[in-house]
């Protein structure tokens, strides 16, 4: 038997293997796909409920969507007990009473979510929403954390198995998507017209079923340790020296703030959290793949250690990101996203510290430690702690935290205010208009209002900084021609495209000189000026915003010399509130 058929071999054995031990799962999965599939071509979401309908009677309508709500949570659910109660499917009478209290979750789930309208408040809706997601997470992780510590490999290992897997599934999904797109086309042009793109969306829900959901499943149980060459070179050669090359530049720029007394950019925060997200992937997959002979060498040996303590190298960045949303939440509160920003930095912290803690901990309990990454699978109940404190816990949550922050600053700005005279300064006005809008859309915020303020009082507030909001106010302006030009009287005609870099910005104060390179037959590469400043008023005035002629273009401007600019597009945004310009395009002609 050649090579193929070994794997097709290996194939068949995994396909059964993972049909036999996530059976349930595969049901309700597959199940889900092909009612979805039926639901959607037989226009349930879109047939009217009146008679006549097949949806029509409202009872068939609400068991419909149970059903189809109980398969999906019934799903996550049994991937949970297949996961933590077997490996080879054996033994399914012990699953039944598992089986029987996750139908009750499901159920009991299933049935407040279709009702939650009729049977909750505002604020209990958000809390049950929030409860089906941790339904879901810790079903998910529990199952997840069990496949990874009955693999028998370290995490590192364990991450490096699931990539090549995941690229090898992702190239076969790639395929079959591509081959049956074609297929589709075929059939649409030749054979008979039908509604392409909904047959294609209708094969996507079969193979998530069919295909996507079983892959996935052996990737995740997959135990043969990977020695891919591919991956070797492409994490030790390639990914993990762009990663170093990235810490060196930020080290570079904590560099230039300590010589130059430069704050900061807003942009850094990001870029930091950015570099860890991925870095934290690379290093951690890149080391299992260092051989041992690293260590005999010193250069060999310091790229070695280099990866292994990447998380350490890293660490300082993290201080960069407190300053850097430190002095957000000091000068605008705390919104969510800023909230969870520091959660993020936290748990930034805890991994970074996580090994040196572990390792002391198993010293204490007089246990060997077993190799690199070693229990950073236990992260994953973090993440969990993460989403019951910030998200579920009303005082702690992020929403609730905003709140209060928000409504803090709302306060003080708003305080001897009345809503009937209002007449804020500059400043409070920018900084209560922001405030209000997050606070109104705010769960607790909007509570709050509701409590504080009547609804003439609302109204009044909104309308006041809605029409008073010293925001930035761009607008967008476009105008543009094909009309024909008359070149009579000049002998040359040179065409130009001039885009104003996006980060600049031009002050009009009743001249806007443009320049633009022209290619001169006579003295060569030549720098010219043209003052748009009468043309971007003449567009601001007539509020053009189209694609089409208006009767602003074609627009001719005289410049020195005898020559003329004559301007086919223009394009930019206007602020209002100081009257600058950005992002502006030019095209047209100069005639000489």
């Amino acid at each position: 038997m050649g090579k193929l058929g070994i794997a097709i071999d290996r194939q068949k054995e995994s396909i059964k293997g993972i049909i036999k031990r996530y059976l349930i799962t595969l049901i309700c999965v597959n199940a889900a796909c092909i009612f979805e599939i039926f639901l959607d071509a037989t226009g349930y979401y879109t047939k009217s409920s009146g008679m006549g309908s097949l949806w029509g009677n409202g009872s068939v309508r609400d068991m419909v969507d149970y059903i189809l709500g109980f398969l999906v949570l019934f799903a996550v659910g049994s991937f949970f007990v297949e996961s933590v109660f077997t490996e080879d499917g054996s033994n399914r009478k012990k699953l039944v009473l598992p089986y029987i209290l996750l139908g009750i979750i499901s159920v009991v789930l299933d049935v407040l979510s279709w009702n939650a309208d009729d049977i909750f408040s505002k604020m209990g809706q958000d809390m049950l929403l929030k409860t089906v997601w941790l339904y879901i997470i810790l079903c998910t992780v529990l199952g997840f954390h069990k496949l990874i510590k009955s693999s028998g490999m370290s995490f590192a290992k364990y991450a490096v198995n699931l990539l090549v897997g995941a690229i090898k599934v992702g190239t076969v999904l790639f395929l079959l998507n591509v081959g049956f797109v074609l297929l589709v086309t075929i059939f649409d042009i030749l054979i008979l017209d039908i509604k392409e793109w909904d047959f294609i969306e209708y094969v996507e829900l079969f193979l998530v079923g069919a295909v996507y959901v079983p892959y996935t499943l052996i990737c995740l149980t997959d135990k043969t340790e990977t020695e891919s060459k591919f991956i070797r070179s492409l994490l030790l050669w390639v990914l993990m020296p762009m990663v170093n090359a990235a810490m060196i530049i930020i080290y570079m720029y904590v560099l230039k703030i300590v010589v130059t007394g430069y704050m900061p950019k807003n942009e850094v925060f990001g870029i930091c959290a950015g570099l860890f997200c991925c870095g934290v992937v690379i290093w951690t997959m890149a080391y299992p793949f260092v051989p041992d002979e690293y260590k005999d060498s010193k250069g060999k040996a310091l790229y070695r250690n280099v990866i292994k303590y990447a998380k350490y190298i890293y660490a300082p960045f993290i201080l960069l990101e407190c300053y850097c949303i430190g002095i957000r939440i000091n000068e605008y509160g705390i919104t969510v996203e800023r909230y969870f920003a520091v959660v993020f930095i936290i748990c930034q912290i805890i991994y970074v510290a996580w090994e040196p803690l572990y390792g002391l901990v198993r010293k204490m309990l007089k246990k060997e430690k077993n190799g690199y990454a070693e229990g950073y699978e236990n992260l994953l109940y973090v993440g969990i702690a993460v989403y019951v404190l910030c998200v579920m816990l009303p005082f702690f949550s992020a929403e609730k935290v905003e709140f209060l922050s928000q409504k803090k600053r709302f306060e003080a700005i708003m305080n001897g205010y009345s809503v009937d005279e209002l007449n804020l300064a500059k400043d409070d006005l920018r900084s209560a208009s922001s405030t209000y809008r997050v606070i109104m859309w705010n769960i607790y915020g909007d509570e709050y209002l509701r409590e504080t303020y009547t609804t003439d009082e609302r109204k009044k507030l909104s309308t006041y900084f809605k029409t008073a909001d010293v925001s930035e106010k761009w607008n967008y302006y476009k105008s543009t021609t094909k009309d024909a030009i008359s070149v009579s009287g000049y002998s040359y005609m040179y065409s130009f495209t001039k885009s104003l870099p996006s980060h600049e910005e031009y002050n009009i104060d009743n001249t806007m000189p443009v320049s633009i390179n022209i290619q001169d037959l006579q003295n060569g590469e030549e720098v010219w000026e043209v003052d748009v400043w009468e043309l971007v008023q003449l567009v601001i005035r007539r509020g053009s915003n189209s694609d089409y002629n208006d009767g602003t273009l074609p627009y001719e401007i005289q410049m020195d010399g005898g020559k003329k600019c004559v301007v086919s597009y223009i394009s930019f945004s206007y602020n209002e509130t100081d009257g600058t310009i950005k992002y502006l395009d030019l095209k047209g002609y100069i005639l000489w």
